[in-house]
């Protein structure tokens, strides 16, 4: 088990779900209960993260830690980009380690960062929290698109020309990826600045063109498919039983979970590590 919680700096600005997608879900045609299901939503993203541990939708957290580990460990895979690895030395300064002086292992789950090859980590001050790492999780990354630009924007977008990328829509029946983009085909980065990237079908190639954007949200990554159904499962669990409580006090029946979600996301979970 973890042994140092990661604090939330900036949440998700999207849900995995959308709206339509969980209206089709549960059959349901009026708009009265929108807002209503869209909590639904999030609370099943929120029940399904702490079921796996795992962040659904980009997120940027920061982990403190007492001293350097040997290998600091980050918590709810997947981590996207280490930000920065910081830390308060002997004179009470904060310090900011160069990229240089450590290597970063996005592939490991729970990822890892290690001294790299001729460093070792420096002193810091006796004092809690010294040790201090800001990083962005999440199997998705929403993005705007600009037909005009060719481009996918987020400003915390963590990709570099080159990387491999997939697209993934949420939406109701007629969701539609962007002209040029399919869903789960791999891209490659190119043009990526501050604000977002383009895709490309080989590596330094020319960008997509996009004539339309599409119907739904639009996301670079994808979720495993077992916990994308599994929030639709508990999201619709609890829009149909809303009024279902249980206290010590009452003689209420308790509603378990949908069994088959909770089957659904242990198998992808990462809590023991």
């Amino acid at each position: 088990m973890y042994q140092n919680e990661a604090q939330l700096l900036k949440a998700p600005t999207k849900e995995p779900i959308h709206l339509e997608e969980a209206k089709l879900h549960r059959r349901v045609d009026s708009s009265d209960e929108d807002e209503f299901i869209k909590a639904c939503i999030t609370a099943a993203r929120f029940h399904a993260e702490a079921i796996t541990w795992r962040k659904y939708v980009l997120s940027t957290y920061v982990q403190h830690f007492d001293i350097f580990p040997k290998k600091i460990k980050l918590h709810h895979p997947p981590v996207r980009q280490v930000v920065s690895v910081k830390y308060i030395d002997s004179n009470n300064a904060i310090q900011t380690l160069p990229t240089s002086a450590y290597h970063v292992d996005l592939h490991s789950e729970p990822a890892c960062i290690e001294p790299a090859n001729g460093y070792s980590w420096p002193g810091v001050k006796d004092r809690p929290n010294a040790v201090f790492v800001e990083y962005k999780a999440g199997y998705l990354v929403p993005v705007e698109v600009d037909a005009t630009s060719n481009t996918l924007n987020n400003a915390d977008h963590p990709f570099n020309d080159g990387d491999v990328v997939q697209i993934s829509i949420s939406g109701g029946s007629t969701k539609s990826a962007p002209s040029g983009l399919a869903e789960n085909a791999n891209y490659y980065v190119v043009n990526a600045s501050s604000s977002g990237v383009s895709l490309s079908t080989s590596a330094g190639g020319s960008a997509i063109d996009i004539d339309n954007v599409g119907v739904g949200d639009v996301f670079l990554g994808i979720i495993p498919a077992s916990d994308r159904i599994a929030m639709l499962l508990l999201a619709g669990h609890f829009f149909e039983n809303r009024e279902q409580v249980m206290t010590a006090y009452t003689d209420v029946e308790a509603i378990q979970l949908p069994f088959g979600a909770t089957e659904l996301l242990m198998s992808n979970s990462v809590r023991s590590c």
